[in-house]
């Protein structure tokens, strides 16, 4: 069965492109589009689509409404197809809503990122069939005890992600106290553009500092680094950023696989490498190159992963040390902190998923 789409737009023709490129793929089916938020509500609850594929400004609801409101009565993988320019809003606040992934709303045919924006449009609504939305709520806290880290000290935490990523990321950073000793190194998957909004949306409420990568910027603790839009992000021997144009990795740019393969030149056993919800095999094998190294390796378990692409083939290929829930990696992180205290533990409980 083709995977049914609602498209919701206040344009009409972007209604209309939007549906002959999704429909132009025989694996997907447009079952319905409505201009304005109210009619996005009726139709996700009588037509019971498997993605929903939504503006952010629209007239009356706008998508934050719409997004909470769906995901309260009938809960389905929702979409936010935009552009960062039109904004008046930061887009990802949407994913705390309850949507799953911001994309960028391809132009017609003939502009220059086209054919690159409709194919991730495609394959993440194809990915997304079959996924709970609600996969970052669910209760996986009852785990067996974490087994002591490796001796080795880090002195850099790297972390990937893609589809379902951002959110988990978010609660990993507000878990990290101001001091925080360890600097991290994030690469997500997104669309070309929201690298800024990204990131302010990441600062919010957080007790470290998140930037954008820049070139030859020195990491240092109490620092997030953010690979920016179009670049893949490296380290260098002497611990500062440095950015590249060269060709796409996976089908990726920026890269995880990038990112891992530049540690395991430089930093070798003294990183973390971690694998979160995303399709694809970006950074499984060179984060499988960093465990020979003696690094400590983690993947995201299967039963909080929206999609468990690139954490599952970690696992698969054995480069994974441990498996572990985003609460457990929050730990596990914050284990790394000789100086962890009460306060910085009892973090952890505001993060656990609500009853």
């Amino acid at each position: 069965m083709p995977v049914s789409v609602l498209v919701v737009d206040d344009s009409s023709a972007v209604r209309a492109l939007l549906t002959r490129l999704l429909q132009s793929d025989s694996e997907l089916k447009v079952c319905g589009t409505a201009a304005d938020g109210e009619s996005a509500l009726m139709m996700a609850q009588n037509q019971k689509p498997d993605v929903i594929a939504l503006d952010l400004n629209m007239p009356g609801l706008n998508g934050f409404e719409v997004t909470r409101k769906i995901m309260e009565v009938s809960p389905v993988p929702i979409v936010i197809v935009t552009t960062d320019e039109k904004s008046t809003a930061n887009p990802f606040a949407l994913l705390e809503a309850g949507a799953v992934a911001v994309l960028t709303k391809p132009g017609p045919p003939g502009h220059p990122h086209h054919k690159e924006n409709t194919s991730t449009l495609i394959q993440t609504i194809k990915a997304l069939k079959g996924t709970d939305p609600r996969f970052s709520k669910k209760d996986v806290t009852r785990r067996k005890p974490l087994a002591p880290p490796p001796d080795a000290k880090v002195s850099v935490v790297a972390i990937g992600a893609s589809t379902g990523g951002p959110q988990i990321l978010k609660n990993i950073i507000q878990s990290l106290p101001d001091d925080y000793p360890i600097p991290l190194m994030i690469t997500q998957h997104m669309a070309n553009g929201f690298s800024g909004s990204f990131v302010k949306w990441l600062n919010t409420d957080s007790h470290v500092r998140v930037v954008i990568a820049e070139e030859n910027m020195k990491i240092r603790p109490g620092f997030v680094f953010v690979a920016p839009d179009d670049k893949h992000m490296g380290l260098t021997a002497d611990l500062t950023i440095a950015l590249s144009d060269s060709g796409r990795e996976y089908g990726m740019r920026p890269a995880i696989s990038y990112m891992f393969r530049s540690l395991e030149r430089t930093v070798g056993k003294h990183c973390m490498a971690v694998l979160l919800t995303g399709m694809g095999k970006d950074g499984a094998a060179e984060m499988g190159a960093l465990r020979q190294q003696g690094a400590m390796t983690i993947a995201q378990d299967r039963a909080s992963s929206l999609i468990h692409g690139m954490a599952g083939e970690a696992i698969a290929c054995g480069a994974a040390l441990e498996v572990l829930p985003p609460e457990q990696i929050i730990i596990r992180l914050l284990s790394l902190d000789t100086r962890t205290t009460r306060k910085t533990m009892q973090r952890i409980d505001l993060l656990r998923p609500q009853k």
